[in-house]
Parts: structure tokens; sequence; C-alpha cells
């Protein structure tokens, strides 16, 4: 040792000197499977006219619909494919669900857009049990 070395010890007491990130007790993990309520959300293509009537018109259906709160919306993939979510084929719920997302939240106080060129291509998928229940109340079908 030379004049001025830091001699380093072991300042912790005997029994936690051993102490590891391992514990000492078995460890029961669960992960919780993928819902199985995947909704998909696809416009058919063509440019729906968003008149005034129209769009009062979906704001009723959606105050019917009772839809609170926000939901989160994910463009579909091919991991959401695989797992089949039905395909709303409702007009109403769609147009409600697409124009009123933004960024990928679905939130139901959100009003409407009144673009309708944003629904060019626009497939977005949500797990979200409250919006699978008003898909699967409505026209749907399996998305392949």
């Amino acid at each position: 040792m030379q004049p001025g070395d830091i001699l380093c010890e072991n300042t912790l007491p005997g029994s936690l000197a051993n102490m590891s990130a391992r514990p000492r007790t078995p460890v029961s993990r669960q992960v919780r499977p993928i819902r199985d309520t995947w909704v998909a959300f696809t416009w058919s293509g063509f440019r729906p006219r968003l008149t005034n009537e129209r769009l009062a018109a979906l704001d009723a259906a959606w105050a019917a619909f009772g839809f609170t709160g926000c939901a989160l919306l994910q463009p579909v993939n091919e991991t959401v494919r695989r797992l089949s979510p039905l395909e709303c084929r409702d007009d109403d719920v769609v147009l409600n669900v697409l124009l009123r997302s933004r960024s990928g939240i679905l939130l139901g106080t959100s009003p409407l857009l009144d673009d309708a060129s944003i629904l060019r291509g626009l497939v977005l998928a949500s797990d979200d049990p409250r919006l699978y229940a008003i898909v699967s109340s409505r026209s749907h079908r399996r998305l392949r």
C-alpha cells in the first residue's frame, strides 16, 4: 500500500453485506393475456357528405351510445390483425370514432371534425371494452 491510497473496507454490518437483488422467497408473476375485445374502425373509401344535418345526427347517435371518458386507438398492424378484431360496419359508429379521435386518443367529449379527407385510408383499432360493447351490438364482422 502506498501513502495516500484509500483503504476500502466493507462498512456494512455482516447481515447486510451479502444482500442481493435475488428474492429469498418464491415470487409468482402473472402476465395477463391480451384482451380479445379488439375492435377496428375502417372507412369504406367514399367521401361522406358532412352537412350540418349529418353532423347533428352523428352527435345524437354518439350521445345515445353513452360513451364517456377516453379510449386509446392505434393503427391496425399485423399483431392486431392476428387477434381477428371485430370490424365495425355501422357508419354512425365508425364516423363518430374516426372523426372524434385525435392522435390515437378518443375523448367522449371531443367535437366532430368536419373534414372528411382525414378518413382516407384511416384504419384504427382499440381493445377498450366499452367500444367493443358498442360495436358488438351493431353491424360488424371479423377483420381478417
